[in-house]
C-alpha cells in the first residue's frame, strides 16, 4: 500500500465520510489524483462509497488502519526505551564530568 492510499485512509478515519475535493485538499493534491486513489482503495476493498458520493471506510480500511498503528506503537515505544537509555548514558557522563572538575579544583 503506498504512502498515499495511506493518507487518504487515515484522513477519511478521522474525519468520516468525505467527498474527493475534501480529500483532495487535505492531501495537497489534485482532484483527479484523490479520485484515482480512492478508487484503487475501493477496488482493493479499503473504502465504498456512500450515497452521497463520499467515500467510507470498509471493515478491511479500518483492520488495515489498526495494524499500521499497532506498527507505529511499537516504532514509538522502541524509540522512547532508546531515548530513555541514552539519556541515563548522558546524566552518566554528566555525572562524571562533574566530579572530576571538582577533582580538578
Amino acid at each position: 500500500m503506498s504512502p498515499n492510499e495511506i493518507a487518504v485512509l487515515r484522513i477519511v478515519e478521522e474525519a468520516g465520510a468525505l467527498n474527493k475535493r475534501v480529500i483532495s485538499r487535505r492531501m495537497n493534491v489534485s482532484t483527479d489524483y484523490a479520485a484515482y486513489i480512492c478508487d484503487s482503495l475501493i477496488r482493493n476493498g479499503y473504502l465504498r462509497r456512500t450515497v452521497w458520493r463520499g467515500y467510507e471506510l470498509t471493515p478491511k480500511g479500518k483492520e488495515v488502519l489498526l495494524a499500521l498503528f499497532y506498527e507505529d506503537k511499537g516504532r514509538i515505544v522502541a524509540r522512547v526505551k532508546r531515548l530513555q537509555q541514552l539519556s541515563s548514558e548522558v546524566s552518566q557522563k554528566i555525572d562524571k564530568l562533574g566530579s572530576e572538575s571538582v577533582t580538578l579544583r
